[in-house]
Parts: C-alpha cells; structure tokens; sequence
C-alpha cells in the first residue's frame, strides 16, 4: 500500500518549481543538538545515509553537513553561489508543535538574518492581512536549530519553507520527533504542511516519535533506492516494504532483574509520511545516463574497526566533533586510567571526521612500544609514509599540514613522560595544530 499526502492549494499554496533529474546530487545535513534539548546519537541518520553511498557503484551523490547547525550558517550556505546548490536537505534534530501559541515570543529571540528578516516581514504583513496574529502564531510547527552558543532556537516552519523555496531545494527530509504533528482544525500547522504550503515538491517527515533503529533501517533503505534513480515516493515505498516485512529492532532485557533478553518488534512501517506537491519524479539521472565520479582519496593509516561496531560514547564523539567544527579547538586531550577505552575513542573519531568531510586526512601516531630518544622523528617519518609524501623534518610535516585538513592522533604519551622527549614532540604539535585547518 502506498500512501501519500497530497495538498492541492491549501492555504492557497504556492506551485512547486519543477524539478528535472540531474547527474550529480548534493545533499545537506543539518545535525542539531541544541545543550539544552534532550540529547540523542547525532550519528544515526548520517551513518545510514553513508552506508547507502557506499553500497552504490557510482559516487553522484556529494555529502556535506552545515557546522554549525545555525539559522545564520544555513542561509549563508544556501546563498553561496560558489558552492553546488543544494539539492536535499535532511535535518536531524527536535522538532516542536505549539498548539497554543506559547512558543512565538520564544522563536522571536532567535537571531534571524538581514536577508531573512524581509521574508519574516513579508509573511508577517501576509498574515495580517488576512486577520491572524502572526506575532505569536498558534498551531505552528518549529525545528530546533542551535544558537551561537550552543543552546535552543527555535525555527517556525514557514520561514524555512520561504528560504527553501527560493534555493529550489528539490527534497526536504524531517528526521524530528514532531515534525509531521498535525492539529485537527488546521493541516497547514505543522512543518512538513507548511513547507509543502511554501511549494518544496517533496517533504519527508514522521507522523510519531521514531525508534532509533528504525530511523537507521529506513533511511539506509530510503537513500539506496533514490541514490540509484528511483522517484521519491517510489524509494519510500521501498523503505518501507523493509520495515514491514523485518519487524525486530533490537534485544531488549527484561523480566525479573532485567536478565531476560527478548526480540523487540515493532510495526512501525506507517511512520514516515510523504508529503508531495508535485509529480513523483525522481532526483538522480539512472545511472546509464552518466560515467562514474571519482572519489578524492582519503588518506589515513588507522586499523579496521571491531567486526561487532563501535557503540557508546555519542555524547564524546559529538563533544570532540563540535569542538573542531564549531569552537575553533586546536587541540583535544583525552585522558583516563588505563582500559578504558581512550584509544578506541580517538579512532572511531578519525574515522568518522575523515568520513564526514570535516578532515581529508588522519594520522595516527603511536607510542606504545616507542623506545627511541626523538619521538618527533618517528612522528614525521609516520606523516610521511600515510601522506605517501617525502617529509624531511618538523617543518616539512608543518607545511603539508597547512595544505591539507589533516587530524593527527598522538597515542600512548605517558611513554614520554620519563624523559624530556615529551616536551620536544609537544611543541611541535603544538605548531602542527595551528596549520591551516589541521587538529591535533
């Protein structure tokens, strides 16, 4: 069965701009985890979304993701004209439906940009002339962006669709757990309506609260199917069929002490809701149609992850991430008593950064079996053999650094602490952390 959500000229809706299938996609995530706001594993979505890339044969679909998860960054990227357009836009984060209109004072607060504020107007001067309130609007659907400081702004759905529309975003996907809340006396309140009402040919959002693994399993399915030609609804009808005909999501413990393990199934193939405005078309050209890209090699030297994957510690890896992405940190410490886990902390962050786009390449250096005198030799020699460039001294290292964002993960330093060798190899990571965007 496949059901989609059509709104023909409600609230007197704007017509969708017409979308033709193109060679090359690229798609936005906008990852939002406001301090303030419940916290959930910000790698979910995107890991799917990657994993689905990589099972394709042909690379056409380009990733980024916007840091930070602001209004501000949001419209200047969507308006850099030296950058591809954008052409999904899939936002992981808290959605919110005020139903009494509480919330319209606090989304003021949030800091619009110049360009922006004329469209507010123009909605503001729209609403008014048709009798509403539109300072404190009541049914209205909000997405919860960060501020400059890390905590909550709220975000009202038209605006987002007026912005939207005028970048011709072709797909706008909602992974929010109210992004699809609809009221009964007024369809055009929530989100993915409002953005449909502002003419955004395709919305996908979720009618309920999601379960992690399923946002994981449909999005994998979702993106595997549309990455390869198909029309939108088509993917999603996909997606779903997976979640229809695999129910389990999972072990749970249960039972008296909680030592019971069960299989947790859940018929939750309903959940995302497409809202269309237009044809079902697809976004990519079939594959006949193009030759395939070529990927931009990604060096690093770091060992396979563990066969059964890397779980827990979401909180750190988005502390580490953020720090780099966001605050303009340097240099990021991780310490701790022996065993428990610093190691694979570091790693599994250098393979995601490296994956993500935010470095193109990650060198590990370790020290636990060192028992030379001039750890920033080794250092060096290390660099030069993962870059598969010639790195003659500190200084070559320095400059390769400047050229290229590079994370650098210096392992097991408490070797050095016997000698004066440690405080050689710090100063010199000292001035590798401040080359061009490289970490250490």
């Amino acid at each position: 069965i496949s059901i989609r959500r059509r709104l023909p000229m409600a609230g007197e809706g704007r017509r969708p701009h017409k979308r033709k299938p193109k060679s090359v996609l690229r798609l936005l995530f906008i990852v939002s985890r406001p301090e303030d706001a419940g916290f959930i594993n910000p790698r979910t979505d995107p890991q799917a979304v990657l994993d689905a890339l990589e099972q394709q044969k042909q690379q056409r679909v380009e990733v980024e993701f916007l840091r930070p998860a602001t209004l501000s960054a949001l419209e200047k990227r969507l308006r850099d004209e030296d950058l591809p357009a954008v052409d999904i836009i899939h936002f992981d984060g808290h959605g919110v439906f005020d139903r009494s209109g509480t919330l319209g004072r606090e989304a003021a607060k949030t800091n619009v940009p110049e360009y922006m504020k004329g469209l507010l107007n123009e909605l503001i001067n729209k609403a008014e002339s048709k009798g509403e309130t539109a300072a404190v609007p009541k049914h209205t659907g909000y997405l919860l962006f960060e501020d400059e400081q890390g905590k909550k702004a709220l975000v009202e759905a038209r605006l987002l669709g007026e912005l939207f529309h005028r970048q011709r975003v072709g797909l706008v996907v909602l992974s929010a757990c109210q992004s699809a809340a609809m009221d009964e006396d007024d369809a055009m309140s929530s989100v993915a309506a409002w953005l449909t009402h502002a003419g955004i040919p395709g919305v996908l959002a979720m009618t309920h609260s999601v379960l992690v693994t399923t946002a994981g399993l449909l999005f994998a399915r979702f993106y595997r199917s549309l990455f390869r030609g198909d029309p939108v609804g088509t993917a999603l009808d996909d997606a779903r069929a997976a979640l229809y005909f695999d129910p389990k999501r999972g072990e749970r413990l249960r039972g008296t002490g909680g030592n019971q393990s069960v299989t947790l199934k859940l018929h939750d193939w309903f959940l995302p809701a497409l809202y269309q405005s237009g044809e079902d078309t697809a976004l990519l050209r079939s594959e006949a149609d193009d030759s395939p890209q070529s990927v931009p090699a990604r060096l690093h030297n770091l060992p396979k992850p563990q066969p059964s994957g890397f779980f827990g510690r979401s909180k750190e890896l988005w502390r580490i991430e953020r720090a780099f992405a966001v605050e303009d940190c340097r240099r990021f410490s991780i310490t701790g008593f022996g065993g428990q886990g610093k190691t694979a902390l570091a790693l599994e962050a250098g393979r995601w950064l490296v994956r993500t786009g935010l470095f193109q390449r990650v060198c590990m250096i370790s020290y636990a079996a060192y028992q030379g005198n001039d750890p920033v030799s080794m250092a060096v020699a290390t660099m030069s053999t993962t870059f598969e460039q010639s790195l003659l001294d500190a200084d070559a290292a320095q400059a390769s650094l400047a050229e290229t964002p590079t994370l650098l993960i210096l392992d097991n330093l408490e070797t050095l602490a016997a000698d004066n060798t440690l405080g050689e190899l710090l100063d010199a990571a000292l001035s590798w952390s401040e080359a061009g965007a490289s970490r250490v």
